[in-house]
């Protein structure tokens, strides 16, 4: 078993955080300014001018949905092209393995703690250079008490993360308690009903041996395991194929910004360490610290291997797990937009990740008022009139049915053949992810660090 750090050194909040502070943290006053002066100005802009008003405001809209749209189908078209071919086996002898942790966050998982650690045990590494750290709040007396009763031999450990003390009880607070205390070389991040193959290790610690210094992370495929349990979860696997088999492979042969996963993460310890652990604070910390890799000069490279996840199968509870991601997304293309760092990314590294990140939740928000425009424009032109000019409700309805038949193209491109009632339905899907976006939006101001919980072990 690998010698662990002090088990007090997560009790520190300064560790937390790593002593970096969090932008996260500072954001919500300044936007509540920004948008009460655009809120003061739109009001004024209806009642001063409300004819050219709506006309301006659908034209952005149509725009930023058309512009969106067409770059996530190219990427995902290239992402397809792109797939990396399967490399060779892993070959490093066992004498030259690196030590390895493996960070497990769990927070109300008693029900799934036994198959997990089940599976775990079966990695394919050696046993003195492995720490599974099952990493527990320390008032979910519950989950602790099931992971102490599942324990199966040396290799897993539990973490017993100390109360917020005013800090956010999040995920990446998790981590970072875990991340003072681990003395490995490499680590990576596992969530809780995560099934990751059982080779992933061995193949991430070879492809860290044979990159360049520069890459510091490897973000394996995610995938799900019950994508046939009903229509929820045939398109949530449609989602995460674009994702993961499109954008991702897209952005890396492009050598743009690589979002991570939140979980199939791989590190080198100690530089993970030098870059500040996660931001306690963003509840996407997956996607702001890819960023920070990159803006570090650093670089993400994909992991030939695939972790299977199970897909949420009851629609109230994904669309709270949509809310976080849209509301860290948000939260992370807010921050890093001010930082003086992200102005010196090239143009093309700028928009791509304003479009990916950014355009995932305003492209999601734009889709409600879009469809409602096309009925309202297609209504008006059969009975002889519009509140648009003729040209711009033209665009409308084009750009409108354009995005919707993209939206079906990327499910079909990304080879899901069993999955084509969920690709034809995929529209009914995205006005699914509109509620998410609206709900982020509003807790983004109200409630901008709350993390809303995924129960899993439902199917």
């Amino acid at each position: 078993m690998i010698p662990s750090g002090d088990p007090d050194a997560g009790l520190n909040n300064d560790l937390i955080g790593f002593g970096r502070p969090s932008p996260a943290a500072r954001l919500v006053p300044l936007r509540r300014r920004q948008s009460l002066v655009a809120a003061v100005l739109l009001v004024a802009g209806l009642v001063l001018a409300p004819a050219l008003t709506i006309e301006v405001l659908v034209a952005a809209m149509l725009l930023i949905i058309l512009a969106v749209s067409i770059f996530r189908a190219v990427l995902v078209a290239l992402g397809v092209r792109k797939r990396p071919a399967p490399g060779p086996p892993p070959d490093l002898p066992e004498d030259r393995l690196p030590t390895y942790t493996v960070f497990v966050p769990l927070h109300q998982e008693a029900n799934v703690v036994p198959p997990l650690i089940e599976h775990l045990s079966r990695l394919d590494y050696p046993a003195d250079k492995l720490d599974v750290m099952l990493i527990c709040e320390a008032r979910d007396e519950t989950t602790i008490s099931s992971v102490r009763s599942s324990l199966p031999d040396p290799r897993f450990r539990l973490v017993v993360v100390p109360p917020p003390d005013g800090l956010p009880q999040t995920k990446p607070r998790a981590c970072n308690v875990a991340l003072a205390q681990t003395r490995s070389d490499l680590c990576v991040i596992y969530d809780a009903e995560d099934r990751p193959e059982l080779d992933q290790l061995r193949k991430a610690a070879h492809l860290f041996a044979v990159s360049e210094p520069a890459t510091i992370c490897l973000q394996a495929r995610l995938d799900f395991y019950n994508q046939d349990h009903n229509w929820l979860t045939r398109c949530f696997t449609i989602d995460y194929a674009a994702w993961f088999e499109g954008f991702l492979p897209g952005l890396s042969s492009l050598g743009l910004v690589v979002p991570l996963g939140g979980t199939s993460n791989h590190f080198p310890v100690a530089r993970l360490k030098e870059l500040g652990g996660w931001d306690p604070y963003n509840v996407t910390e997956d996607v702001d610290l890819a960023l920070r890799i990159y803006l570090d000069g650093a670089q993400t490279a994909l992991l030939d291997s695939t972790t299977y996840e199970e897909a949420c199968s009851r629609t109230p509870a994904w669309i709270r797990q949509r809310t976080r991601w849209m509301k860290g997304y948000l939260q992370t293309w807010l921050v890093h937009s001010r930082s003086p760092a992200f102005r010196t990314l090239s143009w093309k590294a700028r928009m791509a990740f304003r479009a990916l990140i950014a355009g995932e939740p305003v492209l999601a928000a734009l889709i409600v008022p879009s469809t409602v425009l096309w009925v309202g424009v297609l209504a008006a032109l059969v009975t002889g009139g519009s509140f648009l000019s003729l040209p711009l409700a033209i665009a409308a309805l084009a750009v409108t049915a354009g995005t919707h038949l993209l939206a079906v193209c990327t499910g079909a491109i990304v080879r899901r053949p069993g999955l084509a009632t969920a690709v034809l339905t995929g529209p009914a899907y995205v006005m699914l992810s509109a509620v998410a976006a609206y709900r982020a939006v509003w807790q983004l101001f109200r409630r901008p660090h709350h993390w809303e919980k995924t129960p899993h072990g439902l199917s």
